[in-house]
């Protein structure tokens, strides 16, 4: 693990745009839920419908966290640190199994139940990475150099292109049970 001194912290701005492609694909999926069923072809009159529309609709809540993860991961993997995003994600992976059981079973939310508990441990994987990454890097910078995020978008643009098709794959087979 690399331990950067105070002077050697950088501000890395894929967190705060992740943050906002994350934002914004959770405002694209909530809003647009039943059209995105119709585009997957799950047809109005499918007893699925309905609640492949509830689970889409609350999944929604967890695209800033999944998009500010992987991001974090890329910073994590860049200071040659893979244990911290794997024992992160392993507690999220064991919150969202224990919150399944909870939520599906005696309080009886079903589908919404397995999609609250997701979206919990997402944001827990979101935080522990976060919490982890702020003793490394600047999370926030005090003055952004707007000619820097240009350049930024312009290189990463492909990257954030992937990554923000890995979390749309994430979500589809979700809702298709692939």
């Amino acid at each position: 693990m690399v331990n950067l001194s105070n002077k050697a912290r950088k501000f890395f701005p894929s967190l705060p745009l992740a943050a906002g492609l994350g934002i914004a694909e959770a405002v694209v999926l909530s809003v647009g839920s039943g059209f995105l069923m119709n585009i997957m072809g799950l047809p109005m009159d499918s007893s699925m419908r309905g609640p492949a529309e509830q689970f889409l609709t609350w999944r929604a809540f967890g695209a800033p966290p999944v998009v500010i993860a992987l991001a974090a991961q890329g910073t994590f993997r860049g200071f040659k640190d893979t244990k911290t995003p794997l024992y992160a994600i392993g507690a999220g992976t064991l919150l969202n199994a224990i919150l399944d059981v909870i939520l599906i079973f005696p309080f009886g939310f079903g589908v919404g139940g397995a999609a609250v508990a997701t979206v919990i441990s997402e944001y827990l994987i979101a935080i522990i990475l976060l919490w982890e990454l702020n003793g490394k890097v600047e999370l926030i910078s005090p003055k952004i150099d707007w000619s820097k995020v240009s350049l930024y978008l312009k290189s990463g643009g492909l990257l954030i292109g992937r990554n923000n098709s890995h979390s749309w794959n994430s979500h589809t087979c979700n809702i298709t049970g692939s």
